[in-house]
C-alpha cells in the first residue's frame, strides 16, 4: 500500500519473465502499466490467506488492550476459532448463501445465551436453614434450587 522499496527471495520464480502490472502514478494521476517480476506476481496471487484471516478476526471481536498478555492471546485464540469455524461452515453449506463473520459470531453468542436461560428456567431457588453445595454453583449457599434441596 505504500511506495517503499521491497526485496524478495524466491526459489520458485525469478526476476524474469517480467509480467505487466497496473500501478498508480502520482505524476500522471492515473493507473499505468509497469513491468513486474514474476516472484512478486506469484506472492500477490497466493498471499491472501493470513491477511484475510486477520481481517476476519478483527471483525469478530474488537482488539484487546490488556496488561495481561495471556488474556490477549486467549481472546485471539477465540477469534481464530470462530473464524475457522465460519470458513468451514461456509465451505460445507450452500455456496449461494454465505454468512458474514459478525453474523456468525452473533449467532454463537445468541445460542450460548439461549442455552444458559434454558438451564436457569428449571431451577427456582428456596432459602434453606443450612448451607449446602448446589449442583449448579461451586459455592456453599443457603439459596438452593428445588432439585438440590
Amino acid at each position: 500500500m505504500d511506495s517503499k522499496l521491497v526485496s524478495i527471495v524466491s526459489t520458485a520464480a525469478g526476476v524474469t519473465p517480467l509480467l505487466p502490472s497496473m500501478t498508480y502514478s502520482s505524476a500522471e494521476k492515473s493507473r499505468i502499466e509497469k513491468p513486474f517480476p514474476q516472484a512478486f506476481y506469484l506472492y500477490n496471487q497466493f498471499m491472501g490467506g493470513v491477511g484475510v484471516h486477520d481481517g476476519h478476526c478483527n471483525n469478530v471481536l474488537p482488539s484487546m488492550h490488556s496488561k495481561k498478555w495471556t488474556w490477549v492471546v486467549f481472546m485471539r485464540l477465540i477469534q481464530a476459532a470462530i473464524v475457522n469455524s465460519l470458513v468451514i461452515y461456509n465451505a460445507a453449506g450452500d455456496s449461494t448463501k454465505k454468512v458474514g463473520s459478525k453474523e456468525f459470531a452473533m449467532s454463537i453468542a445468541k445460542n450460548y445465551i439461549r442455552t444458559a436461560q434454558t438451564k436457569r428456567r428449571g431451577h427456582t431457588t428456596i432459602r434453606q436453614s443450612k448451607q449446602k453445595r448446589c449442583s449448579n454453583c461451586p459455592i456453599r449457599t443457603n439459596l438452593l434450587c428445588n432439585e438440590c434441596a
